[in-house]
């Protein structure tokens, strides 16, 4: 998810780009955390939805592609949203 949505926003293509993703969450989860205390939960949710919808293939689910696709990774994708989903 983070290094499609690194490629998607900042045209991030290496992996320094992963890297400076990476020291900037850490320094706003260590140095900023009373900072980031005040961030309501609803817009970290919503955050993670955008997120989620932004990097989901949704070629994957369509009809066609399930056809074709082995049952076995069918199966393990349908467990895995469903899990996610309910957990």
């Amino acid at each position: 998810g983070q290094t499609i949505v690194n490629v998607e926003m900042g045209k991030g293509r290496s992996r320094i780009s992963t890297l400076a993703a990476g020291i900037v969450l850490l320094v706003l989860v260590t140095a900023l955390s009373e900072v980031m205390a005040k961030i309501p939960m609803a817009v970290l949710a919503g955050i993670m939805a955008i997120v989620a919808v932004k990097t989901f293939s949704w070629h994957s689910v369509q009809p066609g592609t399930l056809k074709n696709a082995p049952v076995a990774e069918t199966v393990v994708m349908l467990v895995t949203v469903v899990a996610t989903v309910f957990t």
